[in-house]
């Protein structure tokens, strides 16, 4: 009978860490999968980024003549305000 109860309980250890262990490779396949996934995004990721860049210094570089007309604008008008103060 103790033999028998030695048995179950050691069974019963190499089970829990067949478990343990299966748990384990699971969660591993898992989180290599996600890293799969990030790595197969990293360069739509760093495409997105060069783009976005290239985007912003497009829209700086429209907006200079914009602002250098706002600003003369702004000098004409101050020009006719103090035209028409002076009169």
């Amino acid at each position: 009978l103790l033999r028998r109860l030695d048995s179950l309980k050691t069974r019963r250890n190499f089970e829990l860490g067949e478990s343990a262990l299966a748990s384990l490779n699971g969660i591993r396949a898992y989180f290599h999968h996600c890293s799969d996934l990030t790595q197969g995004l990293i360069p739509r990721l760093a495409d997105l980024q060069t783009e976005q860049a290239s985007s912003r210094k497009k829209h700086d570089a429209q907006q200079i003549p914009w602002e250098s007309r706002e600003k003369g604008l702004t000098n004409s008008i101050s020009e006719v305000g103090i035209a028409a103060a002076n009169a």
